[in-house]
């Protein structure tokens, strides 16, 4: 596959973490008022009545879970086109420290928004404690699909040179 074509398949992919993020929002000013009651929650909500601000919140925690998704998505390429790899790293150690500086950079981007000063303390530590829970989440998925698949290609080769022997 060409690097623009996979590159736009990243950045198109990667759209569902704008409304993931807005959902984690809202479900964020949920947990305010269930976790510190009635009167911090309409503290949260009064300040939602500036459209302004609410429309900013919304477009900065989009962005940072469209990010977040883009990670995701370059963390899952790679492993694709083997480029985390042994040979890999040695042939090509400077792309290899690129593809990880780039993740990095990536991830201190999306904690600085959602440490963004348009969101008040509360949601701001809402949207840290969220943003780990989905990180854990989505490391935890992509350790299992690796497992799995590394263990069904040992079989599929495994059956194959059987295959072989008895032909």
């Amino acid at each position: 596959m060409k690097k623009e074509t996979v590159f736009r398949k990243i950045v198109f992919h990667s759209l569902l973490g704008f409304p993931v993020g807005i959902t984690l929002l809202m479900i964020n000013y949920a947990s305010v008022y269930l976790i510190a009651g009635e009167n911090t929650f309409t503290t949260e909500i009064a300040q939602l009545q500036n459209i302004t601000t609410l429309v900013l919140q919304l477009i900065v925690i989009g962005f940072a879970y469209y990010l977040f998704f883009i990670n995701i998505h370059i963390i899952v390429h790679l492993k694709e086109t083997k480029s985390s790899s042994n040979k890999f790293l040695i042939e090509h150690p400077y792309k290899a420290i690129l593809n990880m500086l780039l993740v990095v950079v990536i991830t201190f981007f999306i904690m600085t928004l959602l440490d963004f000063k348009v969101f008040t303390d509360n949601i701001v530590i809402m949207n840290i404690i969220s943003f780990m829970i989905v990180l854990t989440l989505s490391s935890i998925y992509v350790c299992i699909k690796a497992t799995i698949e590394s263990n069904l290609v040992k079989k599929i080769n495994q059956k194959l040179k059987e295959r072989n022997k008895h032909t």
